[in-house]
């Protein structure tokens, strides 16, 4: 029997249901982060609100807003076998995720500390090899999610893109960027990925690897349109520092 390769950034995002009860309101993506002790599910404000930041309004038909999220995990961080967990991420004092501390909900991700028990299951992204790489417009990066909520086997989908705005400028005065490329619904919270085999690092050097690189650059949240800034052509990445200001402001999220 042949042996099978799955790349270790494959392995850290996951297939995100959000649930009302027992009721799939909508699909997602999201992934993990390690901070000292503590570990998170990292996706988008949107996702697990149910509300599109923008305009206020419901993102499902039916209204409701999930008060569950259901994802997939890996059992004792074995490749071989699959499992889920599902969490609650609000109680009787409201939702339990952090959102950022200055700009909540307009910057569109949050951090949901996950029980303990979860913590061995899953592969934080923060702990992944990574290169002090420089992202610099045009780079190439991926989007690593499940589009209609589908992934070969429970395992996401590389995205290729570019890179399409100055990533040191801020858009709209807020930590994001833009990407050039076509996604599809369920990619929101997934995480971006910048893989090359050769760039700029921080030091300044231009380096040649002997093999692809990576260093994790962002979070997906939505295509940007005149009319509706989650369905558009150009996607909107929010920078990876958010994930550290959110978790170190410790503030609770609300849904409006």
């Amino acid at each position: 029997m042949s042996s099978i390769t799955i790349d270790s950034y494959t392995t850290v995002s996951s297939r995100l249901e959000m649930r009302f009860d027992d009721t799939i309101l909508s699909f997602g993506t999201c992934f993990f982060w390690r901070e000292g002790e503590d570990c998170f599910l990292v996706t988008n404000w949107h996702n697990l609100s149910g509300i599109n930041p923008i305009t206020g309004k419901h993102l499902s038909n039916t209204l409701a807003e999930p008060n569950k999220i259901q994802f997939d995990v890996w059992i004792n961080q074995d490749l071989n076998k699959r499992g889920f967990a599902c969490v609650p991420i609000e109680n009787e004092d409201g939702p339990l995720w952090l959102e950022h501390p200055i700009h909540r909900k307009s910057v569109d991700v949050v951090c949901l500390r996950l029980p303990a028990d979860i913590s061995p299951h899953v592969f934080p992204i923060n702990k992944q090899d990574q290169q002090p790489l420089v992202t610099r417009i045009a780079d190439e990066v991926f989007v690593l999610g499940f589009p209609m909520g589908v992934g070969p086997e429970k395992l996401p989908v590389w995205k290729r893109a570019s890179v399409a705005s100055e990533p040191d400028i801020d858009v709209d005065r807020l930590p994001k960027f833009l990407i050039d490329t076509a996604t599809a619904q369920g990619m929101s919270g997934s995480p971006v990925v910048h893989r090359t085999t050769a760039g700029l690092t921080e030091d300044g050097s231009m380096s040649m690897f002997a093999g692809p690189v990576s260093r994790f650059v962002g979070v997906y949240s939505g295509r940007l349109t005149s009319g509706n800034s989650l369905e558009a052509q150009l996607g909107l990445v929010w920078k990876s520092r958010v994930i550290g200001e959110i978790i170190a402001g410790t503030t609770r999220g609300l849904r409006r």
